[in-house]
C-alpha cells in the first residue's frame, strides 16, 4: 500500500533541492544546481550524445563535450567569450530535460526501498527501539 502511494508522488522543486517523499525516506539528496554543472556524475553516454545533438555541436565540439562534459560547460561559446556553454539556451534546455529524467528515474528506482523504510519506521518494534 505505501509503495503505491509513493509511486503516485510528484517531484517538487526540480530546479532546487528536489523535494520527494521517496528521497526523504531514503536520505538521498538531489540538488539541481549541483547536478547541472556535473553531468559526468549522472548522465549516461547516451544522455551526453543526446545533449550534444540537441545543441547542434560540430564533431569537434561533440568529442570535447563527450570527453569532459563538466569542463566543456565552463568554456565560453565560440562567438561570445562572455557566456559559458552551460548558459547557452539550447544547452540549458537539453541539460534540464536530461536532469529531470535522471531525477525521475532515481525516484522510481528508490520507491520500494522508501516504502520499506517508512513501514519499518512506523512499526511497533522501531518505536520501541527509538524509545529505549
Amino acid at each position: 500500500m505505501r509503495e503505491a502511494e509513493l509511486r503516485e508522488c510528484d517531484l517538487e522543486d526540480l530546479y532546487g533541492a528536489v523535494d520527494s517523499p521517496v528521497l526523504a525516506a531514503t536520505g538521498e539528496l538531489l540538488d539541481y544546481t549541483d547536478l547541472i554543472a556535473t553531468p559526468s556524475l549522472w548522465a549516461s553516454n547516451q544522455d551526453l550524445r543526446n545533449i550534444a545533438n540537441a545543441v547542434g555541436f560540430s564533431l569537434d565540439q561533440s568529442a570535447a563535450f563527450l570527453t569532459d562534459p563538466d569542463s566543456f560547460l565552463q568554456q565560453p561559446w565560440p562567438d561570445n567569450e562572455d557566456m559559458a556553454w552551460i548558459e547557452h539556451p539550447l544547452m540549458a534546455a537539453a541539460l534540464d530535460r536530461c536532469c529531470a529524467n535522471y531525477a525521475a528515474a532515481t525516484v522510481r528506482s528508490s520507491v520500494r526501498t522508501a516504502a520499506i523504510i517508512s513501514v519499518f519506521a512506523g512499526s511497533h518494534s522501531a518505536q520501541q527501539a527509538t524509545s529505549a
